[in-house]
């Protein structure tokens, strides 16, 4: 690599993490802005302000409000998907897998519960743009459990059982318990609830009884 093709890739290098910070920075004040106000009452004069820059850096990036709040949106789901890759990576054991893919989700939304309120309330007004990309990343993680349960199914861990069906069924116990903390606006129960969900699914609800 020439000298000038070394300056110019520092050059694009600096630009590309500016606008990531930047757009960071902006996404975690539209954020606070959605989550209090939705998205129709939502000013982009105020996402300004709690970014502390211009309201013109602001449409710079982000060309309109229903742009900033699509891309708030994917942009959200892609954090929560990395969460979760880096918190199993180097992981074998399949149920630990599991047990800590679902603590990272629980304390994803438990952390970022604007996030979830705002993904909850306004989704039907973008049932388009946001089906879409919700859907991209629902999948998205859905693949993951799938691929750790046949692990475990190949490893004689879990029974054979059909994946796809029983990955919806984790998730889906997930999102209920998430949306009644969203409706009672607490998650004091927080450390019970995720106890009785991994009991729930590793163990099921049935007395085990003895053998006669």
């Amino acid at each position: 690599m020439g000298y000038n093709e070394y300056v110019w890739d520092n050059i694009v290098t600096k630009k590309n993490d500016i606008k990531e910070r930047r757009e960071e920075q902006i996404y975690k004040a539209a954020l606070k802005v959605f989550s209090k106000d939705g998205y129709y009452k939502a000013d982009m004069d105020l996402v300004a302000q709690r970014a502390k820059i211009g309201k013109g850096t602001v449409y710079r990036y982000f060309e309109s409000k229903k742009n900033l709040f699509v891309s708030l949106v994917e942009w959200g789901l892609n954090e929560l998907k990395d969460e979760i890759l880096t918190s199993i990576e180097g992981i074998d054991d399949v149920t630990e897998i599991i047990n800590t893919a679902l603590e990272v989700y629980f304390n994803f939304y438990k952390n970022h519960k604007g996030f979830y309120r705002v993904l909850v309330y306004e989704k039907y007004n973008f049932m388009d743009e946001i089906s879409k990309k919700y859907k991209e990343k629902y999948f998205a993680h859905l693949h993951i459990i799938e691929n750790v349960l046949q692990q475990g199914i190949q490893k004689g861990v879990f029974k054979s059982i059909d994946t796809r069906s029983t990955a919806i069924a984790l998730i889906g116990m997930i999102d209920s318990v998430l949306f009644k903390w969203l409706y009672e606006n607490k998650s004091s129960c927080y450390d019970n609830e995720l106890a009785t969900l991994q009991e729930i699914f590793f163990k099921g609800i049935l007395v085990q009884k003895e053998n006669d």
